[in-house]
């Protein structure tokens, strides 16, 4: 949470905000779920991601209008704290917290794994720490220079994902057909499709670290989230915590 009285810099636009929010969906699950879910529902798994998706799109569009009733940084955090207080909201930040910390650390182990089958010497005992190490130092030296570098790697990062990601999908339609998708071991019954869908929930998460740094937009007000619901844009907001925030 911005701490009274400090101004931080407005640098993340409509674009910039766009691509902070699919780093954060965009991650080793996107590259390494297709094959667990095909597994299990065969030509069917498409059919999953979109049922995923469409449930997700509910849960953004509550965030978002959420978002756009605080002006401070803090993201889901400064939302529990001023709905259910000053406990519910610390248990919030740590819960976020260690999700970022965990899920960091997780992708750069799956660097790790990945690149050992090009260099089997890079899960080695003195190899994978500096492969770490050069895989997440850059990225918290731009962080730490300011939100300007921070936005500019986040672009570029998420131009290296979705090309590769488009790759895909070209070379998937060019190379496959009808029935090409593979069958399920066995049919795929209510269990199978909500385990599923389940875990493609968990690919589509990671989108609320998008909204930490919210007090750094510079997106106008008219392209904003309305601050109130849709019922309520005909008056003024006039809720306590509307007013407050």
């Amino acid at each position: 949470m911005t701490p009274p009285g400090v101004t931080l810099e407005r640098a993340i636009g409509r674009l910039a905000l766009t691509g902070l929010v699919l780093n954060s969906v965009i991650g080793s699950s996107v590259f390494g779920l297709p094959s667990v879910v095909a597994a299990r529902l065969g030509a069917m798994s498409v059919s999953a991601w979109l049922v995923a998706a469409l449930g997700m799109a509910f849960v953004i569009a509550c965030f978002a209008e959420v978002a756009s009733r605080f002006r401070e940084a803090g993201g889901a955090y400064l939302y529990a704290r001023a709905t259910f207080g000053r406990l519910v909201g610390v248990e919030m930040g740590w819960l976020t917290y260690l999700v970022r910390l965990t899920a960091a650390a997780t992708n750069a182990n799956l660097l790790v794994i990945y690149l050992a089958e090009f260099w089997p010497g890079a899960t080695g005992r003195i190899a994978a720490p500096v492969v770490l190490a050069l895989t997440l130092f850059p990225l918290a030296a731009a962080n730490y220079r300011g939100v300007g570098p921070g936005i500019r790697v986040s672009t570029a990062f998420i131009v290296a994902k979705l090309v590769p990601l488009g790759l895909f999908v070209i070379a998937g339609l060019a190379l496959g057909g009808p029935g090409s998708g593979g069958a399920a071991p066995h049919t795929p019954d209510a269990g199978d499709w909500l385990q599923t869908v389940l875990l493609l929930v968990f690919a589509y998460g990671g989108f609320e670290a998008a909204l930490v740094p919210w007090v750094r937009r510079r997106i106008p007000a008219a392209t904003r989230p309305s601050r109130c619901s849709r019922r309520s844009r005909r008056a003024p907001c006039s809720t306590p915590r509307c007013r407050s925030w």
